[in-house]
């Protein structure tokens, strides 16, 4: 993730969900989303604290985090298929 809110190429009104995860690792980041986003939302985990969707904080939270979730999802998309088209040209040529 860079270090600089301003290298992100991201809409100015979600900048602020990206603060916390400025120059850390995808690896880190995406540990510390999953619990909320995969356990929490899609699995409803009975061993841990569910989110309700009637509770604004709960909404508030997923919110913040998908724009980040979508930024990596995206880059990490780019980088695969950017290895892909190298790999092809090596394969052709």
């Amino acid at each position: 993730m860079p270090t600089d809110l301003a290298d992100l190429a991201v809409h100015t009104w979600v900048k602020d969900s990206f603060q916390p995860y400025l120059g850390r690792k995808y690896t880190w980041i995406l540990d510390q989303l999953r619990p909320l986003i995969r356990n929490a939302i899609a699995h409803l985990d009975p061993t841990g604290v569910s989110l309700v969707a009637d509770r604004f904080e709960d909404v508030d939270r997923c919110e913040r985090a998908l724009p980040v979730v979508k930024y990596l999802a995206r880059d990490m998309l780019r980088n695969e298929l950017a290895m892909d088209s190298d790999t092809a040209c090596l394969k052709v040529g």
